[in-house]
Parts: C-alpha cells; sequence; structure tokens
C-alpha cells in the first residue's frame, strides 16, 4: 500500500520540479544569475548526483565479498541452502552494481542537460524529450525484466522435486481434482509454488488486522506462514 502512495506521490513532485527548473530559466536566464534561495536547491540536487555516483564506484571496487557474505550468512536465507546461496549472492550483487550503473548514467545525463537548460543552452523541446527519453530508459530497465525468461543454473538447483511433491502432481492427474496443502514442514515459505501446487499459505499486505493479531500470537507475528496446527 505504501508503494501506491510512491507511485502517485513521485510524478507529482517530478512535475513540481520540472515547473521550478522551467522557472529558473524564465526568470533569471542562468544559474549565476539565481537568488540564493533558488540556487541552494538546485546545487543539493547536483551535489546528491554526484554523491551517488561516487558511492557506487566506491561500492562496486571495495564491498563486493562483504556484501556476498552477509548474503550468504544471513539467518532469512539459509532455508534455500548453501548451493542456492553461491549462485544467489553474486547475482544479487551483479544486479545491485548494474542497476546503480545504469542509474547513474541516467542522473549525470540529468544533471548535463538540467545545467544545459537552466543556462539557457537548449530549449524546452530538447529539455523534455530528454528527459521523457531517461524515465523510459529506467522505467523499461526494470519492466523488460518480467518479459526476458532466460534458462538458468539457479532455477534448477534449489527445489529439488521431493517424494511428496511427485506424490501429489500424481494425485492431481490421477483424479483431475487440484490440491491445497497445508505445509508446515518446509523451511521456505510456500515452496510447492514452484511445483504450481497451491498452498493455504500466503501473504497480502492488507490483511485484517484480526487475522493478523491471531497470527501474531499463534503463529510468532509471521506475516504469511501459518505453523501452528490447531490454527
Amino acid at each position: 500500500m505504501s508503494l501506491v502512495l510512491v507511485h502517485f506521490s513521485a510524478p507529482i513532485l517530478a512535475a513540481f520540479g520540472l515547473k521550478a527548473l522551467t522557472e529558473m530559466r524564465e526568470n533569471y536566464g542562468n544559474i549565476k544569475a539565481l537568488p540564493t534561495q533558488e540556487k541552494t536547491p538546485l546545487f543539493l540536487f547536483f551535489t546528491a548526483i554526484g554523491l551517488f555516483i561516487l558511492s557506487g564506484i566506491i561500492f562496486a571496487n571495495a564491498f563486493e565479498s562483504s556484501y556476498i557474505s552477509s548474503v550468504t550468512t544471513s539467518p532469512g536465507l539459509q532455508p534455500y541452502g548453501e548451493q542456492a546461496l553461491s549462485y544467489l549472492a553474486p547475482f544479487i550483487f551483479s544486479n545491485a552494481v548494474s542497476d546503480w550503473t545504469l542509474i547513474g548514467f541516467l542522473s549525470l545525463a540529468l544533471l548535463v542537460i538540467t545545467y544545459l537548460f537552466v543556462n539557457n543552452k537548449v530549449g524546452n523541446a530538447i529539455f523534455m524529450t530528454v528527459v521523457i527519453l531517461l524515465v523510459v530508459i529506467d522505467l523499461w530497465s526494470v519492466s523488460s525484466r518480467a518479459v526476458d525468461t532466460v534458462d538458468k543454473a539457479i532455477e534448477k538447483q534449489p527445489f529439488p522435486q521431493t517424494d511428496i511433491i511427485n506424490f501429489i502432481k500424481n494425485e492431481q492427474r490421477e483424479t483431475g481434482e487440484r490440491y491445497r496443502v497445508c505445509d508446515m514442514a518446509s523451511p521456505t515459505v510456500n515452496s510447492s509454488a514452484y511445483f504450481f501446487i497451491e498452498n493455504i499459505n500466503g501473504y497480502h499486505p492488507a490483511k485484517l488486522r484480526t487475522f493478523q493479531d491471531m497470527m501474531d500470537v499463534m503463529c510468532n507475528g509471521s506475516t504469511s506462514n501459518v505453523t501452528h496446527p490447531f490454527l
């Protein structure tokens, strides 16, 4: 639910930012002529981009081993097993670095085009076109992953097909019925979903407060996994 608020507010705040840059250009014509109350937030914006790029360079070159170690030793990820984590940790790190690199280039491009725009070096049409292009690249870099299916070794390792899974799938084939299992043994929540077997456990961010109160008492505060046989 909070993510929806971000999706709603971020474009509105971005529109106010574009409006402010346009007014800077129209009213003053260049950065040097800006009064302090206008110049300070603009320089803070430029500084933030510079610090973001610098921190990304430091992170990518100095923290790889410590980051991978923290992922592989994380208590919450231990149920996936050592073999899966040996694939997962470098995969997470490489994705973090690649995302950081892309956003760094986009931010740097935004900094340059903003500087040129406020100094009256490029027109409104060019500025808005570049901003829209940067936004599309940013959105597409994430959205395209959902349609880019690649066969990777990591997908074949962490979920071995056990005798229990084989039994349920055979029953489904023979009876034509759908089974919803109550799995209170697997260390990974809803791991049966990998085999398209439905589980009574699940997660929803907008669950009833009374339901979560019951989970707090009977399932040690879990938000998704029913672990108490009576419940």
